[in-house]
């Protein structure tokens, strides 16, 4: 698969680095780790070159991973992957309205991660 060009929307710095690494070392970019939702919809306007976005669904600031790319469907129609700590049903049925091609509890494993990336590119 060719390596991607990803944002990283994560909250918890701790878990951002872990994430980041993960991905570095399935060969991706991370071109931008951010920790709110605002950011995020910035960064998506900003960075033309982004495939996929790493997203939490629990976020700093006042709107959450889900409303986050509800804004950024607006925008575009990049690949997403949710982690969240939570497996709530709810949630993810909130999420299911932002078209997302992964949905991963924490701590996501580097083979969860890989096997996502894997998915989201076979559509």
């Amino acid at each position: 698969m060719k390596k991607k060009n990803v944002l990283l929307v994560e909250d918890d710095e701790t878990h951002a680095l872990y994430m980041q690494r993960i991905l570095e070392k399935l060969g991706h970019t991370v071109v931008n780790t951010v920790k709110s939702g605002r950011i995020a919809v910035l960064s998506v306007k900003h960075f033309d070159d982004i495939d996929i976005i790493i997203m939490d669904i629990s976020l700093e600031g006042d709107m959450d991973g889900i409303e986050t790319m509800k804004q950024i469907r607006q925008l575009s129609d990049v690949k997403v992957i949710y982690t969240t700590g939570y497996g709530s049903d709810i949630v993810k049925k909130k999420a299911v309205e932002t078209v997302y091609d992964a949905y991963l509890t924490k701590p996501v494993r580097i083979e969860d991660l890989e096997f996502a990336f894997y998915e989201a590119y076979q559509t």
